[in-house]
């Protein structure tokens, strides 16, 4: 499962011998993580004791369910725990050059986007980090790149001087580090110094 995300939960209860016919109360407890353990609603059953219940974790951890039955007048009780594991949402980072293939005035203008993969835009500013490799290995971290609030981003920069006639590449690595809810991201874009005319 997701976070912020509903999934289901199943299941029912079963006799050694005999079938189990008729509604069912089964308590059930959560625990998210090393939190506290919860008291949830108590399930009824159906006609055949199984049930079905949809649920939703806000943040990523593990996650166990316990239920139990109080039995009837021919049947002991039971009970036991099951447990999953919520994940965080999966995120991507999408960026593009105005302009690949640059003249020496030129400044690299990119734009793009960062959203989670199954819910879209996240709807908050997020703080992306943006190194430039130079053509001779150096790096640069460009400082103040951060998203509108829909996922948006753009920058412009500054390149040195470089010879053009050896079409000299710049690369970009865009990323974000992800939060409680959304796993981090990141991307590339290179574009290239070439001569005029």
């Amino acid at each position: 499962a997701y976070a912020t995300e509903p999934f289901w939960v199943a299941g029912g209860i079963t006799y050694e011998v005999g079938q189990c016919v008729g509604l069912k109360t089964v308590t059930v407890t959560r625990q998210v993580g090393n939190g506290p353990v919860e008291q949830r609603p108590a399930l009824t059953t159906d006609v055949d004791c199984s049930f079905r219940f949809q649920d939703t974790v806000a943040t990523p951890g593990t996650v166990r369910y316990g239920f139990s039955w109080a039995g009837d007048s021919g049947h002991v009780g039971a009970g036991t725990t099951v447990t999953g594991n919520v994940q965080q949402q999966p995120s991507y980072v999408q960026a593009t050059a105005e302009d690949y293939y640059l003249t020496s005035t030129q400044r690299p203008a990119i734009s793009g986007l960062v959203a989670g993969s199954r819910t879209g835009p996240l709807g908050t500013a997020l703080t992306l980090t943006v190194t430039r490799t130079n053509p001779d290995g150096s790096t640069v971290n460009l400082r103040n790149v951060i998203t509108a609030t829909d996922g948006t981003f753009a920058f412009r920069d500054s390149l040195p001087k470089v010879d053009p006639a050896l079409h000299p590449a710049f690369t970009y690595q865009i990323s974000w580090a992800g939060n409680r809810v959304y796993a981090g991201s990141g991307t590339w874009v290179t574009v290239y110094v070439t001569p005029t005319g």
